[in-house]
């Protein structure tokens, strides 16, 4: 989202003339029966105008909270202002601010957050803020604008307003909105009024994995560097709820490399990030506290020692045997949680922004022959990542159902070489391509994530041999003795029906 930067914040309430001089012709008006306490034969004025604010984000709902009334003495053609009832009560709590004056608050000049009005007393920004938490720590109640697009209106009895949202997942400054009376002609003439609302978006935060959002696929054991951006909401003066939080989950399949992996920039400066987890800037201010709690990294930042709107951090995390191997992947999960109002304890959570790894793995089966049921055990090979089987990644054996696996690689073609043939098995001199997640690849029927290949070797026709002539010299002599015998046999029968035959 975009960081919306605010320049200014506050509609400074321009009150012209406390007390408005006869020299002003008489003006109806619509009036109440509630009497003034400075003009005492002075009535509320109930005359409506139309209080409009716009640039307001959809489904932000806002109030109009009262803070001056208008009163009119028909007799002298006077208008006097008062603070309301719920505003005065306000006043009277406060230790700064209990014998504020019509004519001071008038004086009072608009602030902006960004240039340290912050630091001064006599700001109306400073004023509203303190309101706005009387507000909403005492569950006083305002009149609801109208939604129309991105603006809201409200038809108001004039006077001045103090405008709050009651409903949003962003964080606004006070604004301050006149229903006020001008002069025209030498007649008194009530005017509409439309601010601009000023917001603040702290934004998702985002986040990437070695430059990318998704990574095609990794080996097991790969170290990864994961970065996340967050933008740094503008809180207005005098909020009593500021918070920026960084809530980083990692999966089963991931291992936190450690606080020295651990990098934080403010805007353009790099911060110290201590031992115990502490985050400190050049003048040994804390900035931030790293918590890690298993999978779990908290960031939680100190505003008041933030100087830029933009935080990076960077981290390491490296992929594990508990690697998911295909499927969904290895996910990493970063939210922000921020105060969305400056003036009460809630807080909101921004939407997870999510990276991926995968990692997979291979699958063969071993049989003798075209009989996929004769499985063999003992079938040796080394996997290499390339054809010209110069780069060997690992070896897997055949077991005793036929299969062997191997796991942990990224996407590729893959040579499988056999280094040793089952018993009784003729050794395969080619090496055997595997595609892992390509479109012409093979997935296991039984193992997701896991890329197949059924792998024959035909049997010897000739007994095994090892160690030499050996075996085989006793082979070749006893089939000699043997045909010896049988030629010595058929002799032996030939010359004794030859020597029958004589006889006769």
């Amino acid at each position: 989202m975009k960081n919306l930067k605010i320049k200014t914040h506050i509609l400074v309430v321009l009150i012209t003339s406390l007390v408005c001089m006869s020299t002003v012709f008489a003006s109806t008006f619509s009036l109440g029966t509630t009497h003034g306490t400075v003009d005492t034969n002075s009535l509320i004025v109930t005359e409506t105008k139309t209080l409009t604010v716009s640039n307001i984000p959809a489904g932000d709902i806002l109030a109009a909270y009262k803070i001056l009334d208008v009163f009119y003495n028909q007799a002298s053609n006077a208008i006097t202002y008062e603070f309301t009832s719920d505003f005065k009560n306000f006043l009277a709590s406060t230790t700064e601010y209990r014998n504020l004056t019509i004519e001071d608050y008038a004086n009072m000049t608009s602030g902006d957050i960004s240039s340290g009005s912050v630091s001064s007393t006599s700001t109306l920004d400073r004023l509203a803020s303190s309101y706005a938490t009387y507000i909403k720590g005492h569950n006083i109640n305002g009149t609801n604008l109208t939604t129309n697009g991105n603006t809201r209106t409200a038809s108001l009895p004039l006077g001045s307003y103090l405008i709050l949202p009651t409903s949003t997942s962003k964080i606004y400054a006070v604004m301050v909105g006149n229903l006020a009376l001008s002069e025209d002609n030498g007649e008194w003439v009530a005017n509409n009024q439309t601010i601009v609302g000023k917001v603040s978006e702290p934004g998702v935060v985002t986040k990437t994995l070695n430059g990318n959002k998704e990574t095609d696929s990794i080996y097991m054991g790969t170290e990864l560097t994961y970065t996340i951006n967050g933008s740094v909401p503008h809180y207005p003066t005098n909020a009593t709820n500021k918070k920026y939080m960084i809530t980083d989950t990692m999966s089963n399949g991931l291992t936190f490399s450690g606080l020295t992996s651990v990098s934080i920039i403010d805007g353009t400066t790099r911060l110290t990030v201590n031992a115990n987890g502490t985050v400190t800037d050049a003048t040994n201010n804390v900035v931030a506290n790293i918590v890690v709690n298993g999978q779990i990294i908290t960031i939680d930042f100190n505003l008041d020692n933030v100087k830029s709107s933009d935080i990076t951090v960077t981290y390491k995390a490296r992929l594990n045997n508990n690697a998911v191997i295909g499927g969904e992947g290895n996910k990493n999960e970063a939210k922000l949680t921020y105060a969305n109002d400056p003036y009460s304890t809630s807080t909101h959570d921004s939407e997870t922004d999510t990276t991926i790894v995968y990692t997979y793995g291979i699958e063969i089966l071993k049989y003798s022959g075209i009989d996929k049921t004769a499985v063999l055990e003992g079938a040796v090979f080394d996997i290499y990542s390339n054809a010209a089987l110069t780069n060997k990644i690992g070896t897997i054996t055949s077991d005793e159902d036929g299969y062997a696996e191997y796991i942990g690689i990224p996407s590729g073609t893959y040579y499988l070489k056999e280094t040793k043939a089952p018993s009784g098995h003729i050794l395969l001199t080619d090496a055997i391509p595997i595609e892992v997640a390509n479109s012409n690849s093979t997935l296991s029927p039984t193992n997701s994530g896991y890329y197949y290949a059924e792998i024959s070797n035909n049997k010897n026709l000739f007994l095994p041999f090892t160690g030499g002539m050996g075996t085989y010299a006793y082979t070749i002599i006893g089939l000699l003795i043997i045909v010896i015998a049988v030629i010595i046999y058929i002799i032996y029968r030939k010359r004794s029906a030859n020597k029958d035959d004589n006889e006769e």
